[in-house]
């Protein structure tokens, strides 16, 4: 059976075998839409590589494996949610993920059908997030951040019989420590964008949104 992709210990470019760097030029053009999508946000690029590793039984990778991985430099141009690398950065990244076992079937498997449904999920985020973002906003504000307090909104969002743990909503959707009590607004408008699907709805979010406001008067 064909390994799975390797997140835990990523390559140096010089051991990058040369059949990675052919698969993943032959999806170069998926690579670079999500890239797109995400303006080269490495916040968001996180989040695909650690979704990608989860959907394939890899533990999530820390922040500073992420920096490793896209070989981040120190003059690496940022926007409001961070680092901002270019396309190369990204597709160089996705080569050290590549198993010497795996083929080109194998990695669009296991790794070019997430980064597809995560552009498309992107397209659609595009367009609702902007009609939640403000009612996002005063929330957070209304309730100071208190993670107690947003980890029972993120709840009431949930599928009824759904449930993620306090620990994992705000490390791994927040990207915040998970002891923090206090989670800055950028960050739980970067969570909540970069984790949003096509099942999710601006009224829906606007309505839970003014819910939980209420509940801190």
């Amino acid at each position: 059976m064909p390994s799975l992709p390797q997140f835990a210990a990523p390559k140096q470019d010089t051991n990058v075998h040369p059949e990675a760097n052919e698969i993943v030029e032959s999806f170069r053009d998926e690579i670079v839409a999500f890239h797109t999508a995400v303006d080269g946000r490495l916040v968001s690029v996180h989040t695909l590589i650690n979704n990608i590793a989860v959907a394939n039984n890899k533990p999530p990778m820390p922040p500073p494996a992420i920096a490793f991985l896209v070989e981040l430099k120190q003059d690496q141009k940022t926007g409001p949610d961070g680092p901002i690398i270019t396309e190369e950065q990204l597709i160089a990244a996705f080569k050290k993920l590549v198993p010497a076992k795996d083929d080109k079937q194998v990695f669009e498997d296991k790794v070019v059908t997430h980064i597809r449904e995560a552009t498309d999920r992107l397209k659609y985020v595009a367009k609702v997030y902007p009609e939640i973002k403000q009612a996002l906003t005063d929330f957070h504000r209304k309730i100071g951040g208190n993670s107690d307090k947003l980890y029972e909104w993120f709840c009431d969002l949930l599928p009824e019989g759904a449930s993620v743990p306090k620990q994992a909503f705000l490390g791994m959707m927040m990207r915040v420590p998970p002891t923090m009590e206090t989670v800055p607004l950028q960050a739980f408008l970067a969570g909540v964008r970069d984790n949003m699907d096509e099942k999710d709805t601006a009224d829906r979010f606007i309505e839970v949104c003014e819910k939980h406001a209420c509940q801190a008067c």
